[in-house]
């Protein structure tokens, strides 16, 4: 589904999928950049959607360190999945209007101008460690 909802956006903004993660998550790279979307099944029947930013390959690097940030800490103040509480779903027809979401409220909208300003990605990921790892 994943594939199906953003890929072809991604694409049309110089992202390339690198790998598929073994819970059904994707990878995608620009550059040193990556973008991991993914589920946390634990929460079963109610399913979570990830997402982590980051420079490098993926989230977890060579020593197994986490490496990204969790798209719920670089939403803007006020957004309501700001809090840790992310998009969930039960089945397909839930996961497309999630990403769908994920799409407009992140990638459009906070992603984009990341791209862009990558010493403000830096710090972000900077402050997101220090705060939580």
């Amino acid at each position: 589904m994943c594939r199906e909802v953003l890929s072809d956006y991604l694409e049309e903004n110089g992202f390339a999928e690198t790998k598929e993660t073994n819970i059904g998550g994707l990878v995608f790279s620009r550059f040193d950049f990556f973008l991991d979307i993914g589920y946390d099944t634990n929460l079963f029947p109610k399913y979570v959607i990830k997402v982590v930013v980051g420079f490098g390959k993926e989230a977890y690097g060579e020593a197994g360190a986490f490496s990204g940030v969790p798209m719920w800490y670089i939403l803007p103040e006020g957004h309501p999945f700001r809090t840790k509480v992310h998009w969930t779903f039960k089945d397909e027809e839930e996961l497309k209007s999630v990403l769908l979401e994920v799409k407009k409220d992140f990638l459009e909208e906070v992603l984009q101008r990341l791209l862009s300003n990558q010493e403000g990605l830096e710090r972000v990921i900077k402050s997101f460690h220090s705060e939580f790892c």
